[in-house]
């Protein structure tokens, strides 16, 4: 839970102070509302109602179904699924690489690795925490080289998804790669 500490007090920074107030803000008014307020918004309720906070163990079944289905995409070459991972305005940090900023652009990079020999990234969550309509998720990853299957790239991410009227959307992923690091005698 360390980690989420700091993912948590990083939130301001990466949405907008603006943004982060207001869904704070948000999420105050909806936590006075009970019980019945941690349900995952139906797709067809309306975007007033999908500020309450969400069901924490539903939003992650949801996100590690999201998570397999995506890596298949990927296998498969099928762009348009893997799309469907992604708010509109998703960003994307590859550690020392650039930020990726939209779908077209994320998708783009991936489907540039699945044609370079990339093979299909394992996606393990390791924890998710919800707040309103926004769930924060840490996680590992690995991307073996199709050649041999074992190297590639490995390492840790956050995710920050967002709850949508058609379901939950990877918002925001940062993806740092494993690297590593000689001790000193």
């Amino acid at each position: 839970m360390k980690g989420f500490t700091l993912v948590l007090a990083l939130v301001p920074l990466l949405l907008g102070a603006s943004v982060y107030a207001e869904r704070t803000a948000s999420s105050a008014r909806t936590a006075s509302a009970g019980p019945a307020a941690s349900a995952v918004p139906a797709a067809s309720e309306s975007r007033r109602h999908a500020a309450v906070d969400a069901d924490p163990e539903a939003a992650r079944s949801f996100i590690e179904s999201a998570n397999r289905s995506w890596s298949e995409a990927y296998r498969r070459g099928d762009t348009r699924a893997m799309a469907e991972f992604y708010s509109p305005d998703a960003s994307l940090s590859l550690g020392s690489s650039a930020t990726l900023e939209g779908r077209a652009s994320i998708i783009e990079y991936f489907a540039g690795q699945h044609s370079l020999g990339a093979g299909a990234p394992s996606l393990e969550t390791l924890d998710v925490v919800t707040i309103g309509d926004v769930a924060y998720e840490i996680g590992t990853y690995g991307m073996p080289s199709r050649s041999d299957g074992e190297s590639g790239d490995s390492g840790r991410y956050v995710a920050i998804w967002k709850s949508h009227e058609d379901g939950w959307r990877c918002q925001l992923g940062i993806w740092t790669p494993v690297v590593a690091v000689n001790a000193r005698p």
